[in-house]
């Protein structure tokens, strides 16, 4: 009997152990959060062939380069590259910028850099990017869902 109580507290203390090392928990609805504070519900984004991608919290004309408003704020600003399927760790070490990967939130004077949590690209097409993050910074959060729009400016 003493036996199998040790035997399934081990099996217990496994299974928790396991469970605390899944990756990110990520929300399933449309990113959202703030940047330096202000507001953001994401919109409409895009991403170019070099994996520069910016998320606005309005809906944007995509036509070329031009035809969008730069200026929209706040924003979202990350490069993956290559673009592809996978799961992006945000870590900063001033040691090792050649492994950095970041997130940067522009609020219109500030750039808010994020460095904790993660970003995931789920699914890549001819046409689009999707993916989704649940990242911090010291004062803000990002967690949700995006669509990006691929351009080949």
């Amino acid at each position: 009997m003493k036996r199998c109580v040790i035997a399934g507290l081990r099996l217990l203390g496994l299974v928790l152990v396991i469970a605390g090392c899944s990756l990110s928990s990520y929300s399933e609805t449309t990113l959202t959060g703030t940047i330096g504070g202000q507001a953001f519900t994401f919109a409409d984004g895009y991403i170019d062939a070099d994996g520069s991608a910016q998320l606005f919290n309005a809906a944007q004309d995509f036509t070329d380069a031009f035809s969008y408003d730069w200026t929209a704020v706040p924003k979202i600003m990350f490069t993956v590259n290559p673009v592809g399927v996978g799961e992006h760790k945000l870590q900063l070490n001033l040691l090792d910028l050649a492994n950095a990967f970041t997130v940067t939130g522009y609020d219109g004077t500030t750039n808010y850099i994020f460095t904790e949590g993660t970003l995931e690209i789920t699914e890549v097409t001819d046409t689009e990017v999707k993916g989704r993050m649940h990242i911090t910074s010291d004062t803000d959060d990002l967690d949700g869902i995006f669509t990006l729009e691929r351009v080949a400016w």
